[in-house]
């Protein structure tokens, strides 16, 4: 009994496998209408989800077929007429309609074709042909999915795609969360809760009023906004990407570990990440890069260009490939988008990094600090009637340290600003004032002294676009905290101007540049 079990078992195994193997490949006959020529054809290598037939001396087939997959395609033609008959054909197109292979044959076209990695779909035609016309046809939408993988052993795998785990999870969840394999359709889509595992390619969908924070290995996050969708991609030992298919997602890269790169994918855009706070906008065909602190490279799909941003910097990409960078206020976009202002002042703090991240010269927007450029030299013209002179301002630190010089056929002066005091100093007598700092912060919304502030009026100065900030006597036309130009109205109806001719903004000063010089008498 034992031996006919296993004979029964060897039958039914040897069936299964033939009817496995048959799926996998296809054939038929395929006549013409208006000519007496027929065709048999056959391909092996993937699967057929779907068949049509428009027309009688046509069909059409959707084949699903793994990367990397070799796929074999023939045609016969069925009868043997006189010379100058039908020509048998094989030819791939891109999916741009380009043909990138073709074999053609006297009575049998074959052709195998190994799938690309990464190729998303191309077209099969088999064919036979007569004086130039195409009298029967076959045509084989190819649409590719990812290879399934054999997994090492006690590495957890998808039951689906067998992706393995990406080792990113869920570190919150509010309302509708759903993830699903990403060559999956949409009916697949199941529930998250905060113990499902993600595996490589997932693709991940927040509906309205809804969101998820997933944690990296190196205590980094992403943030999902509600309506959005993104897939991660972690396959590659180098390199992590996200593709985010539309909606808005926040990324805050604490630590990038050697040797590795994160890339995130939109339609228009690729953006290369250098430890960062970034928020990734993608809405309908244009995608949106706002860069809270870090660095980020934005390079666009259809020129190539690559464009770097800094922090308070965003950038608009179309669909014609050009970016368009703007400048943004911190404070405003972290509150946009629910960013912790805390985080973003931290990130400048830290000192233990295993990658490099750039030094950049712009500071996110805060009250405490008077400028939002961290460090600049600014010199200016100086005018009042007949008298004419110059000034230049240096500041490092944002503007907890300042040096203000001013030269005139009159007056020289020094004003020293530290430690939160004015040191006034004049030349010519060798005498110094110290008092508490009273200099104006256009920054500071409490600033009581400023009367009026008309953002609607700008001007561009030194190509910077300043607003229009007045005080009970002067005009003072300001680009991040700086005056760039600087209107008197004195009560005999002049006016004393002073306007910036230069700007430079170094990564630092020498610390004796804000240093108070000795010999002068305090008053």
């Amino acid at each position: 009994m034992k031996t006919i079990s296993r004979i029964m078992m060897t039958i039914a195994l040897l069936l299964v496998a033939l009817i496995a193997n048959a799926q996998y490949k296809t054939e038929g006959t395929i006549n013409s209408l208006s000519w007496r020529e027929g065709m048999t054809y056959s391909f092996s290598g993937g699967r057929v989800i779907e068949k049509e037939t428009p027309e009688k001396d046509c069909i059409e087939y959707t084949y699903e077929v793994e990367e990397e997959t070799e796929l074999s395609f023939s045609c016969s033609r069925t009868k043997s007429p006189k010379k100058g008959g039908s020509v048998p054909k094989v030819e791939i197109f891109d999916d741009k309609g380009k043909r990138i292979k073709k074999a053609t044959g006297v009575e049998t076209a074959s052709m195998t074709y190994k799938v690309p990695k990464w190729k998303k779909e191309f077209t099969v035609t088999l064919g036979i042909s007569l004086m130039s016309n195409t009298v029967a046809e076959v045509v084989i939408k190819c649409i590719v999915i990812p290879k399934k993988k054999t997994a090492p052993y006690n590495v957890n795998v998808c039951p689906h795609c067998h992706h393995k785990d990406s080792k990113i999870r869920f570190n919150d969840l509010y309302g509708e969360v759903s993830i699903r394999c990403n060559f999956e359709d949409d009916d697949a889509y199941e529930y998250a809760e905060l113990d499902t595992e993600i595996f490589e390619d997932d693709r991940i969908r927040t509906k309205e009023e809804s969101g998820a924070i997933l944690g990296l290995e190196d205590m980094s996050t992403y943030v999902i906004k509600p309506e959005s969708t993104l897939i991660i991609h972690t396959e590659e030992e180098k390199m992590s990407k996200l593709e985010l298919i539309i909606g808005t997602t926040i990324a805050n890269f604490k630590t990038l570990w050697e040797g590795k790169t994160l890339e995130v994918e939109m339609s228009q855009c690729v953006c290369g990440i250098e430890g960062t706070i970034v928020v990734f906008e993608q809405k309908g065909k244009e995608s949106n890069v706002w860069l809270m602190a870090g660095a980020v490279s934005v390079k666009s799909k259809k020129t190539g260009k690559v464009t770097k941003l800094q922090p308070g910097q965003r950038s608009i990409t179309g669909t014609n490939g050009v970016v368009q960078v703007k400048s943004f206020n911190i404070e405003e976009g972290a509150k946009k988008f629910g960013i912790k202002m805390s985080d973003i002042n931290n990130h400048y703090s830290k000192k233990t990094s295993t990658a490099p991240v750039k030094k950049t010269n712009i500071l996110p927007s805060s009250s405490n600090n008077r400028y939002e450029v961290k460090c600049a030299v600014v010199k200016y013209k100086y005018t009042e009637g007949k008298v004419t002179g110059q000034q230049e301002r240096a500041f490092d630190n944002y503007g907890k340290l300042e040096r203000r010089h001013e030269k005139t056929s009159k007056l020289e002066t020094y004003l020293y600003i530290r430690d939160n005091k004015n040191y006034n100093l004049n030349v010519k007598k060798k005498t110094m004032t110290v008092k508490a700092d009273n200099q104006l912060n256009f920054r500071n919304p409490n600033e009581s002294r400023i009367k009026k502030t008309d953002k609607r009026k700008t001007a561009t100065i030194l190509g910077k676009t300043c607003t229009l900030y007045q005080t009970s006597s002067s005009d003072y036309w300001v680009w991040k905290g700086i005056v760039l130009k600087k209107v008197d109205h004195k009560k005999d109806g002049t006016q004393a101007i002073i306007e910036a001719t230069s700007i430079q903004t170094p990564a630092s000063l020498p610390a004796s540049t804000f240093e108070v010089p000795k010999g002068y008498k305090t008053k």
